[in-house]
């Protein structure tokens, strides 16, 4: 299991396990990681844990909260990283979980053929012929939605220097987009994909509308925005 050592001046103080959803970290006695110091806020940042990965938010802190160094306000977890909170660091250890995947745009994806727009949508299966001397009549029945853990999402690259290529999400929550400009994720549930907004001034939309803090459930067929590259996503 994931989770955090916190130190002081190189002195390790306590290991808290991310044994929940939200783990909350500030100076009010109610923070599920209690740093009593005036450097740190009442309720300073919290831990989300979607599946085995793990992703740190800043709760508007007075002082803020870094990660190796930098300052951030909401941001994906990776194996050795340091959170720094007023004078504490926090390391995190991911403990055999699923590790970060790698930036999709930054890695090499299999080439399909060139994508000119989004994928029609399917054709709708045909009716049933009428018979009028049939005894009875077979109505025609559409396909149930497959189950999302038999699904296998994926995005088709519409613009920039990988159009025309595709990458699937085959793990349970992937990251992508440029770091310091936007960075979303992609988290698969039992009802489906959703996306939600993780780094950057600005959020990514999906067809043309901007998801902000929301967690959106992806449609096939939705086109996506990320860091400037818009995608369509579809399921197979």
């Amino acid at each position: 299991m994931a989770k955090l050592v916190l130190s002081l001046q190189g002195r390790m103080l306590s290991e808290f396990e991310l044994n929940k959803e939200n783990i909350t970290i500030g100076r009010k006695p109610d923070n599920d990681i209690h740093i009593d110091n005036l450097a740190v806020s009442g309720h300073h940042a919290v831990v989300h844990t979607l599946f085995n990965q793990a992703f740190l938010e800043d709760l508007n802190s007075t002082n803020g909260t870094l990660v190796n160094n930098e300052t951030i306000t909401k941001r994906a977890l990776k194996e050795g990283d340091v959170v720094t909170i007023g004078k504490h660091e926090l390391k995190y250890v991911a403990g055999g979980g699923v590790a970060e995947e790698d930036n999709p745009f930054d890695r090499t994806v299999v080439i399909r053929s060139p994508l000119a727009g989004a994928a029609p949508p399917p054709p709708k299966p045909a009716a049933a012929a009428f018979d009028p001397n049939a005894t009875t009549q077979t109505k025609s029945t559409p396909a149930a939605a497959p189950a999302a853990s038999a699904m296998v999402a994926k995005v088709a690259i519409l613009s920039g220097p990988d159009k025309g290529k595709e990458f699937s999400f085959t793990k349970p929550v992937t990251t992508f987009g440029k770091k310091g400009v936007q960075v979303a994720a992609v988290s698969q549930k039992p009802e489906g994909y959703y996306i939600q907004h993780m780094e950057g001034a600005s959020t990514p939309t999906v067809n043309g509308e901007s998801i902000g803090s929301r967690t959106v459930l992806l449609k096939e067929y939705d086109v996506l925005e990320v860091a400037g590259i818009k995608m369509t996503f579809l399921v197979s």
